[in-house]
Parts: structure tokens; C-alpha cells; sequence
């Protein structure tokens, strides 16, 4: 989970010295990571996209899929306030909920929602890039930037 977390905030990035608030403004895609479990029983992809709004708030969106079980998928939309201030990207995840499943009865677990919520939720990254079409991150815990790419 903590995996999940740190890939999270790395994702979220800047090309710096005269980039502001506002080139972040929009929809990212930042690809997808591998979550591989003990064992192999619940190893997912996760395809991560974040949405930052000129309001001050951002969403992220995971949507995880099960190896191995074609057509079980589920989406977590992780909501909050984001800042960027002197190249640090902030963001605090303030709810989470589900946004779409393959299946109607995985939207009414509690459990599953509970099992994938964050370890903290204050994240903070160094925005290494910003350009129009891309941005990148690196997380204090990794040396290794998060890309994303605008939809």
C-alpha cells in the first residue's frame, strides 16, 4: 500500500524555476504501475490519471485491475486540496470513493475502499519538469522521477 502511496505523489511535477500554480491546471495521465502482492493473489494494475482544478483541488484517479481475472476492474477517486509553492507540489487527500467498477457490487464494499486508503494524507514532491505536454516529480523517499504526460 505504501507502494501505492509514494507512486501517487510522484506523479504530481513541475518544470520549475517559472512554472506556476497554473501550468498544472488540467488532466494528466501518468501511466501504470505494477502492484505485485505476497503470494500473487492480488497482484493489479494500477493506471493512474490526476485532474488539477484552478479551485485549488485535484483528484486522483487509480483504476486498479486484477491480473489474472479479465474484466474485474475498479476506479478510486482520491479528492483534496493541492498547492505548489517554491518548486514543492503539496497535496492532501481529504476523501476517497469509488468512481466506477466492472461491477456494480464492488462499488458497495467499505472494505475494499478501506483496505486502499492512503498511509498519510499529506504528500509533498519536488517538481523536477513542467512543459505543456509533460511533468515530473521526485518524491523525497525515491530518486526516481514520476512521469506524467496531458490528456
Amino acid at each position: 500500500m505504501r507502494f501505492i502511496v509514494l507512486l501517487f505523489w510522484f506523479l504530481v511535477g513541475t518544470d520549475i524555476a517559472t512554472a506556476g500554480d497554473s501550468d498544472l491546471l488540467g488532466e494528466w495521465d501518468c501511466g501504470v504501475t505494477e502492484l505485485v502482492t505476497e503470494g500473487n493473489l492480488l497482484d493489479m494494475d494500477i493506471h493512474h490519471t490526476i485532474q488539477f482544478r484552478p479551485d485549488g483541488t485535484s483528484t486522483d484517479y487509480h483504476t486498479y485491475s486484477y491480473k489474472g481475472i479479465d474484466g474485474v476492474w475498479f476506479t478510486v477517486a482520491y479528492s483534496g486540496p493541492w498547492t505548489l509553492e517554491d518548486n514543492t507540489l503539496t497535496a492532501i487527500t481529504t476523501s476517497s470513493e469509488f468512481s466506477d467498477a466492472s461491477h456494480a457490487e464492488i462499488l458497495q464494499s467499505h472494505e475494499l475502499l478501506q483496505l486502499l486508503q492512503f498511509e498519510k494524507n499529506e504528500y509533498k514532491s519536488h517538481v523536477v519538469e513542467l512543459s505543456p505536454a509533460r511533468f515530473s516529480t521526485i518524491d523525497d523517499d525515491s530518486d526516481d522521477p514520476y512521469i506524467c504526460e496531458r490528456k
